[in-house]
């Protein structure tokens, strides 16, 4: 759900930001890469790696989404093959969309509110 949700996030990006959002992506990898200096050693390379491939911007397609659902597939100790959950995408985009719209809505609510404490 994660990475899907990535993907309604990219397809509905000007509902939520007068950014768009290439533009944003790139002023985030900036900021990403200037303060990796104050980040733990241990997560340089992955952060380097996320903005080398642009992880971000690959959640814009459906092949993209189909090659990172088959790259964390390989993750898992278990053999398990997620991207045949692409169908379910594809057949039901719209009804994923405005479950996200529901869903975003209250995930900033709770960001804000944890970021209070």
């Amino acid at each position: 759900m994660d990475i899907f949700y990535d993907y309604c996030l990219s397809q509905t990006w000007e509902h939520y930001h007068l950014i768009p959002l290439d533009q944003f992506i790139a002023q985030s990898y900036t900021t990403l890469l200037q303060t990796l200096s104050s980040t733990p050693e241990k997560a340089h390379r992955p952060l380097r790696y996320l903005v080398e491939q642009n992880w971000l911007g690959e959640y814009q397609t459906l092949p993209n989404i189909e090659h990172s659902l088959q790259s964390v597939s390989q993750r898992f100790k278990r053999p398990t093959h997620l991207s045949p959950a692409l169908i379910d995408l594809r057949e039901q985009e719209d009804k994923f969309i405005q479950d996200f719209q529901l869903f975003h809505p209250e995930l900033i609510t709770h960001s804000k509110q944890s970021l209070k404490y």
